[in-house]
């Protein structure tokens, strides 16, 4: 029995192929096992065990050499499992379940079905083709998978092995799905979360959704500033499968944060003409000035994607899913907090076991002030104080080995709304 490892349809089309022979030196029967990856119309090459033994005895038998630790000459790809080794220079599989390898015994040539039986006889080269799964959801199903991968406790979760500062899952709009990715960002407190809506809502139903109302995919309402959700999806071309297709808006919003990142600072607004415009093949609707009041107006927070005549498609809102009026709803500043405080963790890290007194403190005084002056003088913030001493390091904290301090930021606000008024003088008046 041949188990793949990895669940859905992304290994259909793949084969092993088989290649027997005599060893003329030892007289034994040797076998040599190839896996090719099957994609985009080609197959290629990506393992070979040479000279393995069908004899469950020998030192090469072929599932122990297989199932090593890849490290060790074992396979990335599938794991052997062997349930009837016979005598003499063939052997026999019987199929047990999916994920089989052989040649059927009746008209399913493409996969193994409970019953078949398959032979491989020495001297004999022949192509086993196996089914890997369906439609690419495990049977435990897509959002489980989604689901266990995002949990607090698994291994994203974990800050020192994985280093990420944006999170978004275009594959998955559920409501279980998205509530793992925004706990993820809240638990970890370093990354921002964009959570998608189903293809195919209007407006009033994508402001439903997000507010978890009228059975539009959520039955609670986003509120956190972890995260941020956008609306319409937009069409983008699938260079692999030759297509055009709806894609979440994550997929093209992620995509401008990094750009902005790298050439102005997680601190400026991702929106707008200067950093917000977007490229696509098409939009599913483009909101009018009311209908974006609508989206994200009172306590909604649901950013507007907009084609305008004269400037095309931009990004043209930048709240955060969380419903309230602090500083923490734009998502300029959430984003610029994340950047602050990575750096500040990392400059952090090279005082952990120096001695504990005034000396400490002020270094780690100077690296905070380090990193925050150049957010300062390229308008992240309008002033910052960090406060590191005596004040903040009591007896009793000293005698717990724990450096305490307060960093005070003052973000720098967007203009998001422009009001001027234009007063008309009469002919011939003097303005002063």
């Amino acid at each position: 029995q041949i188990l793949m490892d990895q669940d859905g349809s992304a290994l259909n089309g793949s084969y092993l192929t088989v290649a027997s022979r005599t060893n003329p030196v030892s007289g034994d029967s040797e076998h040599d096992i190839n896996f090719f990856y099957y994609n985009n119309g080609s197959a290629t090459l990506k393992e070979s065990f040479n000279g393995v033994s069908y004899y469950a005895g020998d030192t090469n038998f072929w599932e122990t050499v297989i199932n090593q630790d890849a490290d060790n000459g074992g396979s990335n790809w599938f794991s052997v499992d062997v349930y009837f080794p016979t005598s003499g220079d063939s052997e026999t599989w019987i199929a047990d379940g999916n994920y089989l390898i052989g040649q059927t015994s009746g008209g399913d040539t493409l996969a193994w079905e409970t019953g078949d039986t398959f032979t491989a006889f020495m001297g004999t080269s022949t192509d086993y083709q196996f089914r890997a799964g369906v439609d690419g959801i495990p049977s435990s199903g897509g959002d489980t998978l989604f689901t266990n991968a995002l949990a607090t406790s698994a291994g994203l979760a974990n800050q020192e092995l994985w280093d990420y500062h944006i999170l978004i899952t275009p594959d998955s709009s559920s409501e279980t799905v998205e509530d793992a990715g925004v706990a993820l960002c809240e638990f970890r407190k370093d990354c921002f979360y964009i959570a998608d809506p189903p293809y195919n809502k209007s407006i009033s139903n994508a402001v439903a959704w997000h507010n978890g109302t009228g059975s539009q995919g959520r039955s609670t309402a986003f509120n956190t500033s972890y995260a941020a959700a956008y609306w319409p999806w937009l069409k983008d071309f699938n260079s692999v499968a030759g297509e055009y297709v709806w894609c979440p808006p994550s997929v093209f919003v992620a995509a401008k944060y990094l750009e902005v990142d790298n050439t102005y600072g997680p601190w400026y607004a991702v929106a707008g003409d200067a950093r917000g415009k977007i490229s696509a093949f098409d939009y599913e609707y483009s909101p009018s000035l009311a209908e974006r009041d609508t989206m994200y107006g009172n306590l909604n927070a649901l950013n507007p994607i907009v084609n305008f005549a004269t400037k095309g498609l931009e990004i043209y809102g930048q709240k955060t899913l969380l419903r309230g009026t602090t500083a923490l709803n734009r998502i300029n500043v959430r984003r610029m907090v994340i950047y602050a405080k990575k750096l500040i963790k990392r400059a952090m890290d090279g005082l952990v076991f120096e001695p504990h007194n005034a000396d400490s403190w002020a270094k780690a005084t100077n690296l905070i002030n380090s990193i925050l002056e150049p957010i300062r003088q390229n308008n992240g913030v309008s002033d910052y104080r960090v406060t590191i001493d005596a004040t903040t390091n009591t007896a009793s904290l000293i005698q717990q080995s724990i450096m305490a301090g307060i960093i005070q930021l003052v973000p720098v606000g967007t203009i998001e709304i422009i009001e001027l008024d234009i007063v008309i003088n009469a002919a011939g008046t003097t303005i002063e």
